[in-house]
């Protein structure tokens, strides 16, 4: 199924008005972001599987998630198990776990220094 200018209708989502209307009705709204479950979803279908959307255009959509949207081109394959590339998503794995261990480490140092004060 192929739908023209997927790229173009995916930006609108992000949009409070088109053409001086308004797109939602909801004043809560705020579809300036869009959760990762739900780029994960479109980038799977309309990337990988398709080839609809680019990966560039799933970041101009998405530029908060680009990073996230890099990854998952670089290590995910069609069905969403992440097989392309094991050994170097095995060191990015290690890599990150590594990260987080420090920002908990600076996190409980901060917060020890805090009590002590």
């Amino acid at each position: 199924m192929q739908i023209p200018d997927l790229g173009n209708k995916l930006s609108l989502i992000t949009q409070m008005e088109f053409m001086g209307l308004k797109l939602y009705n909801d004043k809560l709204c705020d579809p300036a972001k869009v959760n990762s479950q739900m780029i994960y979803k479109l980038w799977l279908h309309c990337c990988r599987k398709s080839s609809a959307v680019t990966i560039e255009q799933m970041k101009k959509f998405a530029p908060y998630a680009a990073h996230k949207l890099d990854v998952l081109d670089r290590f995910v394959d069609a069905e969403g198990k992440t097989t392309l590339n094991p050994e170097e998503y095995k060191t990015f794995r290690l890599k990150l776990a590594e990260q987080k261990k420090n920002e908990n480490k600076a996190k409980s140092a901060a917060k020890a220094a805090k009590k002590n004060f």
